[in-house]
């Protein structure tokens, strides 16, 4: 009786994790595959920021302030970039940008009050050009012209 019980406890056991594993699964299956990727194929006014026509952001693409953005046509951002556009951003025409791009367009005030820095950010625009490719896990600073 006592290992009918032992057992049984363990098939209970292993039926829960596998209940688990399948909810997980079929979460991520039902909602995360979905947002890998967006393509846009018409022009977009997105918050006072333009986004031109055939654009493709992978997965996990992140944009802060869009509405100083604007990224023309045939570009394609790679998953898991990241651009702050509080400064101003401007992408050309036919930009491929591979994965792990980090873009800034303000800095801190290392010249302020305080030290290190203060609360006051400067922001200097960042302006890619047509036909450019930016490689794999590239940072670009603010103020750059590419």
């Amino acid at each position: 009786m006592l290992l009918y019980k032992v057992i049984n406890f363990q098939k209970d056991k292993i039926m829960l994790i596998y209940k688990i594993i399948n909810k997980i699964y079929t979460y991520y299956k039902r909602y995360a595959l979905k947002c890998q990727n967006k393509i846009l194929k018409e022009n977009i006014n997105y918050q006072g920021g333009t986004i031109g026509k055939n654009v493709k952001f992978g997965y996990n693409v992140t944009i802060s302030s869009v509405k100083n953005i604007t990224i023309g046509e045939n570009v394609h951002i790679g998953s898991n970039g990241f651009i702050r556009a509080e400064g101003g951003v401007a992408i050309g025409n036919n930009v491929f940008i591979s994965r792990n791009l980090t873009l800034y367009s303000n800095s801190h005030n290392y010249n302020g009050k305080r030290v290190p820095f203060d609360e006051t950010n400067i922001n200097k625009p960042v302006l890619i050009e047509d036909n450019v490719w930016i490689g794999m896990n590239v940072t670009i600073a603010p103020g750059s012209i590419i």
